[in-house]
């Protein structure tokens, strides 16, 4: 017990919310990220009950390349096809952690926002569907018939991962 660490929420007058949120990447072309930023300020300069600032805006990582110090990266997550770009926003709170409730409801409505401008820019990212190989029956091959590999076509709508052990 002497190991933890003891966290008075109080002492933090201002709660600071940090959140991540993945783009596509043009928002890093043109005034595309400028104009996210001032419209984001402006939000938070709107509700001064709400927000206290914007404290800042940072990108993390392109495509797979993380730009964070320390984070384990490995080359074959390098996918240039995906074009996305994580950004890491951070925003002062005006009240203290002990409100916790209010505060996440309006990091959501901040979030919420953000999406809608990210939708107006054309920037937001949506996620390349799934990559699965799924064997279709072919009107060609008769049965018993054999790929080029020499091993037997699976059955019409059969997924290679459906029983692994028909796969030899």
């Amino acid at each position: 017990m002497s190991q933890s660490k003891i966290v008075n929420c109080q002492r933090s007058p201002s709660a600071v919310i940090i959140f991540k949120v993945k783009l596509h990447l043009d928002i890093l072309e043109g005034n595309n990220l400028k104009t996210l930023t001032e419209e984001l300020q402006t939000y938070v300069r709107n509700n001064p009950r709400i927000w206290a600032s914007m404290i800042f805006i940072r990108q993390d990582f392109i495509g797979g390349i993380s730009t964070e110090p320390g984070t384990v990266w490995s080359p074959n997550s390098l996918d240039a096809d995906y074009k996305f770009v994580i950004m890491t926003l951070c925003f002062q709170h005006r009240t203290s952690w002990q409100s916790a409730a209010r505060i996440m409801i309006h990091r959501g409505d901040l979030i919420h926002h953000m999406y809608k401008i990210c939708v107006r820019l054309g920037v937001q990212y949506d996620d390349p569907a799934p990559r699965r190989v799924e064997f279709l029956q072919d009107s060609r091959k008769e049965k018993g018939a054999q790929s080029q590999a020499g091993l037997p076509f699976p059955a019409a709508g059969a997924s290679a991962a459906a029983d692994p052990t028909k796969l030899f």
